[in-house]
């Protein structure tokens, strides 16, 4: 039986992976891309599956792992790679199709490179930061250790960024991720809830303001001092490695305060509940619908975005509502509900 406590819990995380799922969806419409939400929207999702993980014996953690999110990540590929395949033919654009066809490659080398639906990069790179986090801390077993090794595997992650490496599986991108992974592992073990409770509104406020403006201004300057147009995690390109963690680590903390304070917000839970199935799904969606308003409407405007954003999203989780309606449990379960 679920306790009102945990029901609460899960509800403000839910409330979060749907707030960081729509800024995912509505980042991916903006022209230039914004420096602010590129600055701590994927390490949100890491820090989010660091806060739920669970220390299972080795079996079931892989099979889990390969179920909700290798699985996924397979058929997700398959279906964007043909996707993007017709549309080059009904674009007229076949002189491009040769370039296409190796992409198929990305079914096994996990890059989410499949023509255009390269989100779910993020599915692969979990199931790396995952298994290498459940190894430190089961090899490793003192919290402290458990820091130490993230850190130092960080800073690895991100020497490779600069020297432009890239691995399979977003391998490179995982081990600059793991300290985030780490760190919201380390706040539930701490129960930052609890502490969040014991501040009084006054304190919560300023604590709120103070880090609002250290990210704002943190993630900025990253961008003045290193020239780069923005954070971009699926290519590791960072900026300044202390920077970008501390900008990140801060938008995270207001981010948890304000969801644990609101708990629930009924559309953005239900967001958040199908948050993979969102990010899977809506670079195509997006793609149709840009192909479809561009002769009629400026499709770089804020308001396109913005509105192009929930109607794709609601799409989606109408699509959901219909096939959990319909679906046969034992067939469709393990591939739509991640």
């Amino acid at each position: 039986m679920i306790t009102r406590d945990l029901q609460q819990q899960y509800d403000f995380i839910d409330l979060l992976k749907g707030f960081g799922i729509f800024l995912v969806v509505w980042g991916h419409t903006m022209i230039p891309r914004s420096v602010l939400i590129y600055s701590f929207h994927m390490p949100l999702f890491f820090f989010i599956s660091g806060f739920l993980f669970k220390n299972k014996p080795l079996k079931e953690f892989v099979i889990g792992k390969i179920n909700r999110l290798y699985f996924p990540y397979i058929i997700f590929t398959l279906f964007s790679w043909i996707f993007y395949l017709v549309m080059l033919e009904f674009q007229d654009q076949r002189d491009l199709i040769v370039n296409h066809l190796p992409k198929l490659i990305s079914l096994f080398s996990g890059t989410g490179r499949n023509g255009g639906n390269d989100s779910i990069w993020f599915l692969t790179c979990l199931i790396v930061v995952s298994t290498l986090f459940w190894s430190l801390k089961n090899l490793l077993k003192k919290t402290r250790w458990i820091f130490l090794a993230s850190f130092m595997i960080s800073t690895f992650g991100y020497y490779l960024g600069v020297q432009r490496v890239s691995l399979p599986f977003k391998a490179d991108v995982a081990l600059t991720a793991l300290i985030f992974y780490f760190c919201g592992y380390y706040c539930r073990q701490r129960n930052l809830t609890s502490l969040i409770k014991k501040l009084n509104r006054l304190s919560l406020i300023m604590l709120l303001i103070v880090c609002q403006i250290l990210h704002f201004t943190l993630s900025e300057l990253n961008i003045r001092l290193t020239g780069i147009p923005k954070v971009s995690m699926i290519s590791n390109h960072l900026g300044d490695y202390f920077l970008f963690y501390l900008a990140a680590i801060l938008a995270i903390v207001y981010l948890f305060i304000i969801g644990y304070q609101i708990g629930s917000l009924s559309f953005l839970n239900i967001l958040g509940h199908h948050s993979l199935i969102v990010l899977a799904a809506h670079k195509p969606l997006l793609f149709l619908v840009k192909v479809s308003l561009d002769p009629y409407l400026n499709t770089n405007s804020k308001t396109y975005g913005i509105l192009a954003s929930i109607g794709v999203i609601i799409v989606i989780l109408l699509f959901v509502s219909l096939q959990n309606k319909f679906r046969n449990e034992t067939t469709w379960k393990n591939i739509w509900h991640f």
